[in-house]
């Protein structure tokens, strides 16, 4: 039900900060990308488990898991760096706007071995923001059709970030991993595609200084290969995938409560807007 991807995102919200803010009171010392992984774990295990047991619904129900087979994984991969660039783009032109606390927090992370910024900022956000996000969030909107789950669920995905500068990259990163899922009927799908991406970020923080302190991606020439490359994967992976697509997944009858615009939804855009301002 819409009202209850709502109130899921709103807890996941108030519960992060809640997090964020035992972490500073506590005091507690450890390198950055021990502290996020820590954090990030809390935040959505503790959620996850609470929904499980007030909406007593099955993992299967929750988290589609169809098996991918090598072609998909391997077109996912593929549209995935593909699509880098352009997103790096959209992320480039939100830092003019707003401060980029992403990169910072990936500038950071170049301190530390690659295995630990791999592990914070691309596998932990992979798994446990899709589980949230593609799982919880998504199958709460089945009885939609996918462009209203997608919005729904890629503007939910958005605003946890809590982040204005990262508002417009995670939407539409949110909205295009709805349609992945469905096309897919597989969560696996898109914990793939966002640690695909979030690697190749993590990568290209540790490549720029190893290649000279001047060196910077070359963005133009990866865009002007990427995106014809990225439109002919993306048409065959739908090509591929047409007989699993499910536009809307049936409801029972009792949880056909299709309103979108409800008072869920419009607490999640005013905690949203007090979250950033105060920040």
């Amino acid at each position: 039900m819409t009202r209850r991807a709502g109130r899921f995102t709103l807890f996941l919200m108030f519960f992060a900060q809640a997090v964020g803010f035992i972490f500073i009171l506590s005091g507690v010392t450890a390198d950055v990308w021990v502290l996020q992984s820590a954090a990030m774990v809390i935040t959505f295990a503790v959620p996850f488990a609470l929904y499980l047991f007030i909406a007593k619904r099955e993992i299967k129900e929750i988290i589609p898991a169809e098996p991918l087979g090598t072609v998909n994984i391997f077109l996912i991969i593929c549209m995935s760096l593909l699509a880098s660039p352009s997103l790096m783009v959209i992320s480039s032109a939100s830092s003019f706007f707003f401060e980029n606390n992403a990169a910072v927090f990936l500038d950071e992370m170049q301190n530390f071995p690659v295995a630990a910024a791999l592990f914070a900022a691309a596998f932990l956000p992979a798994v446990l923001e899709e589980t949230a996000f593609r799982g919880i969030v998504l199958s709460e909107l089945n009885g939609l059709g996918i462009k209203k789950a997608a919005l729904i669920s890629g503007f939910f995905f958005a605003v946890m970030h809590m982040d204005l500068q990262q508002f417009l990259y995670a939407f539409l990163v949110g909205f295009l991993f709805a349609y992945m899922v469905r096309y897919t009927r597989s969560v696996l799908a898109v914990v793939i595609s966002h640690f695909t991406v979030n690697a190749s970020a993590v990568f290209i923080g540790y490549a720029a200084p190893a290649a000279g302190g001047g060196a910077s991606f070359p963005l133009i020439p990866a865009l002007l290969v990427s995106v014809p490359a990225l439109i002919f994967a993306a048409r065959y992976f739908l090509t591929h995938n047409k007989n699993r697509f499910t536009e809307e997944i049936p409801l029972e009858e009792n949880d056909k409560k299709k309103r979108i615009l409800t008072w869920e939804f419009w607490a999640v855009c005013v905690a949203y807007l007090a979250i950033v301002l105060a920040g």
